[in-house]
C-alpha cells in the first residue's frame, strides 16, 4: 500500500492516525492490526491508474487487490502484455477473466493464468497448451 493511500481520503488520513495509535499500545502482535475498510477515494484512484498512459501504472492497478472485476476485465483486453499478465497474476481476477486469458496469444499470459489460484478448472487444458512454458506451469499448479 502506498504512503498516499495512508494520508488521503475524507478525513485526511485521521482514521490511520487512530488506528496508528491504538496498535502501538495494543499488546497483541503486530501481525492481528487490521487495515480499515476500502475507501471510495482508493477505488477510485485505481480507476484512474487503470487508464494511464503509462503501461507500468496500469500494471500496478491490474495487481491491486481492490480493483473490480470490471476493470479487471476491461485491463484484459490492454494491448501491453504486462498489463494483461497482471491481470492474470491477480488472485481477485474472476474466473471468466481468466478463462479468456487462457488463450491469449502470448505464452507469458497463459503461464500467469495457470499459476493463478483461481484457475483450477482451467489446468487440465493448461497442461495441453502449444508452449512448453505454459504446459509446465499448469502441471506444476496442479500438484499444490
Amino acid at each position: 500500500m502506498s504512503c498516499v493511500s495512508f494520508w488521503s481520503g475524507p478525513d485526511g488520513g485521521r482514521a490511520w492516525l487512530e488506528r496508528l495509535r491504538a496498535a502501538a499500545e495494543d499488546p497483541r502482535p503486530v501481525s492481528t492490526f487490521r487495515s480499515p475498510d476500502i475507501s471510495d477515494a482508493k477505488i477510485a484512484r485505481i480507476r484512474q491508474l487503470a487508464t494511464s498512459s503509462d503501461a507500468k501504472i496500469r500494471e500496478s492497478a491490474a495487481l491491486s487487490r481492490q480493483a473490480s472485476g470490471d476493470l479487471l476485465n476491461d485491463l484484459s483486453h490492454d494491448a501491453d502484455m504486462g498489463v494483461r499478465c497482471c491481470v492474470a497474476r491477480n488472485e481477485r481476477t474472476p474466473l471468466a477473466v481468466l478463462r479468456r486469458l487462457a488463450h491469449d496469444r502470448n505464452a507469458g499470459v497463459r503461464a500467469w493464468v495457470a499459476a493463478n489460484p483461481g484457475a483450477r478448472e482451467l489446468l487440465n487444458d493448461l497442461q495441453h497448451d502449444t508452449n512448453e512454458t505454459v504446459r509446465l506451469v499448469a502441471a506444476w499448479a496442479t500438484r499444490w
